[in-house]
C-alpha cells in the first residue's frame, strides 16, 4: 500500500492576532508549521535529491478536513502498530497551503498542493489532497493538522500502519488528527463545509478503527496557545 503524509496549512488563522500568520510564527525557534513537519519528514520513505524534489501542484477541490470527538470504536494500541517491526513510513508527504504563502519555510521533500478555494473549509484542503493521491497513485492518506506540533512521529506511525479504512488516533479518551482514509472512503468524503473525517465518523461508524496514541493533539489557535505551550 503506498501511503502518503498529508498536513493541512490552507486556513486564514483569524483567532491568532500576532504581527504574522500563526504557522509562521516561532515556535521554539522555528516556525509552527516546521515544527508540525518534522515527524513526518522522519517517516518519509526517502529524502528525494534536490533535482528531483516535489513541487507544486495547483489544486482547487471541495471535500473534508479530519478531526473528531471521542467515541467507541474498535480500537488498538498505537505502541504496538508498525511495517516489519518499525514504524509506518509515507511514500509521500503533502503540505495543502492556501491562505499565506508557506513556499519559503518548507523543505524540497515535501509536496505543495495550493488550494486556491481555501476559504471554503477544510473540505477544500482535504478534496485537493485527496485527488492529487488519486491522481498519482496513493492507496491512502494519513491526515493532520498544521498547528498541532505535538503530535508525535509514532502517532502518526501508528494511524498510517493501522489495519482499516478510516483509522483515527486517540489521545486519552478523544478522537483527533491524524486520521488515515483509504482510496475505498475518498468518494464519501464531504464536498463543501468545514467538516472532514467527522462526517465519516457519523455515517460510516462500521469502518472506523481507533489507535491509542502517544503525544498531544493541542491546536495553536491563539496567541495564548503559542505562550502557553512555548
Amino acid at each position: 500500500m503506498s501511503i502518503a503524509g498529508v498536513l493541512l496549512a490552507a486556513g486564514s488563522g483569524s483567532r491568532f492576532l500576532g504581527s504574522t500568520h500563526k504557522l509562521l510564527a516561532d515556535f521554539k525557534g522555528r516556525t509552527l508549521i516546521e515544527a508540525s513537519l518534522e515527524p513526518l519528514l522522519a517517516l518519509q520513505v526517502e529524502q528525494p535529491a534536490a533535482d528531483d524534489a516535489a513541487g507544486e501542484s495547483e489544486q482547487t477541490g471541495d471535500g473534508g478536513g479530519s478531526d473528531g470527538d471521542s467515541s467507541d470504536g474498535n480500537s488498538v494500541d498505537g505502541n504496538s502498530v508498525g511495517s516489519g517491526g518499525g514504524l509506518t513510513r509515507f511514500d509521500e508527504l503533502i503540505v495543502v497551503t492556501g491562505a499565506v504563502d508557506l513556499d519559503h519555510v518548507l523543505p524540497a521533500a515535501v509536496t505543495v498542493l495550493k488550494n486556491h478555494e481555501w476559504e471554503r473549509g477544510h473540505s477544500s484542503s482535504l478534496q485537493a489532497a485527496v485527488h492529487y493521491a488519486e491522481h498519482v497513485g496513493h492507496d491512502a492518506v494519513v491526515v493532520g493538522l498544521a498547528d498541532q506540533p505535538f503530535v508525535t512521529a509514532e502517532a502518526w506511525a501508528a494511524v498510517a500502519g493501522a489495519d482499516g479504512d478510516i483509522v483515527t488516533a486517540v489521545f486519552e479518551t478523544h478522537r483527533r488528527p491524524p486520521v488515515k482514509l483509504t482510496d475505498l472512503v475518498w468518494p464519501l468524503l464531504p464536498i463543501d463545509g468545514d467538516e472532514g473525517a467527522r462526517v465519516l465518523f457519523r455515517s460510516r461508524p462500521d469502518l472506523v478503527r481507533e489507535v491509542t496514541c502517544p503525544g498531544r493533539p493541542f491546536d495553536i489557535d491563539t496567541m495564548e496557545d503559542l505562550e502557553r505551550w512555548t
